[in-house]
């Protein structure tokens, strides 16, 4: 009895709580107060697993998801180990913490899914995205919004140019995902504030990562309608055409001609990335791992800007 009430009361918290913390971590990503809704969150689920058997049996009988979980779980855990043979062993706690609170993530979003809740989570999630793509051209300085990469904006923004711009791309894919769902036309018009915010913060991976997700979106016609990529994609060369008919025309090619000239300063970080590999080619050199090293430029190298050669490194082959 006492379980049976817990669930019920978990389960009314969990569906307001959860899609709060997406909705709100998308705005304020990382502030005290936005962690605790994922702390209550997890409590609620918690107590949902613990009355309700067959939520248990919807999670853990499902073979596909296990997989999955297992695997995450799998890749976590050693990465979290490793800071043992790393330089600060002692960070071994936090880091499977962390572990934890990714994989506590993953059983959530599947449990609000399981619930017919999914959309809702996507909403939030997509929410939050608009509503750091408004503040941020209301913050941002006007006058030059065509060439300070949409910097020093809303103080909630992820203070890297690159990590503001992948929330924009992410946030095109779940309207995206959305419009697959619910064929919602007019959710077009948050697509071209977010592409527009995409490309004001000339940030060439980001934009090269949503294009790589929508042609495999392309690829899969039972993921997403035609019609829908083609409009995007529409969009996204009528705004191109009308940037360009700016000054910001001149600016995006410099940015683009500039990532051609850095990709030869990228080979030498990479070379010395698996010249590093090499001395530790089978566990690597620990989870904290960072290289240091003077470039022929005489910039200080702390990144591979590689995400492989970066996981090579830290874990090993």
């Amino acid at each position: 009895m006492i379980l049976s009430r817990i669930n019920i009361y978990a389960e009314k918290a969990f569906v307001v709580l959860f899609p709060l913390f997406l909705f709100f971590g998308a705005i304020f990503c990382g502030y005290t107060r936005v962690n605790n809704l994922f702390h209550l969150s997890a409590l609620c689920l918690l107590g949902m697993l613990a009355g309700n058997p067959i939520l248990r049996r919807q999670l853990f009988n499902d073979r596909r998801f296990n997989t999955g979980l297992s695997l995450s779980a799998l890749m976590l855990g050693y990465f979290c180990l490793s800071t043992l043979w790393s330089a600060q062993p002692v960070n071994l706690i936090s880091e499977l913490t962390h572990a934890l609170y990714l994989l506590l993530f993953i059983v959530m979003y599947r449990s609000i899914a399981l619930q017919g809740l999914r959309l809702i989570a996507l909403w939030a999630v997509a929410a939050g995205m608009m509503v750091i793509v408004a503040l941020t051209f209301f913050t941002v300085n006007t006058q030059t919004i065509l060439n300070n990469r949409l910097t020093d904006g809303f103080f909630g923004a992820p203070t890297n140019v690159i990590d503001l711009a992948g929330y924009f791309a992410l946030g095109i894919l779940m309207f995206l995902i959305i419009m697959r769902d619910m064929d919602m036309r007019w959710l077009y018009f948050p697509v071209t504030l977010l592409l527009l915010a995409l490309l004001l913060t000339q940030s060439r991976g980001p934009l090269l990562s949503l294009l790589c997700a929508l042609a495999v979106l392309l690829t899969l016609r039972s993921s997403m309608r035609r019609r829908h990529l083609v409009a995007v994609a529409l969009i996204g060369v009528g705004m191109l055409a009308l940037l360009f008919m700016t000054s910001f025309g001149d600016i995006f090619l410099q940015r683009m001609a500039s990532g051609y000239q850095q990709s030869f300063i990228r080979f030498g970080i990479w070379r010395h990335t698996l010249e590093l590999a090499a001395q530790k080619p089978f566990f690597g050199w620990g989870l904290d791992k960072q290289l240091s090293f003077i470039n022929l430029l005489g910039d200080n190298i702390t990144t591979t800007h590689s995400l492989y050669l970066a996981t090579l490194l830290k874990g090993g082959a």
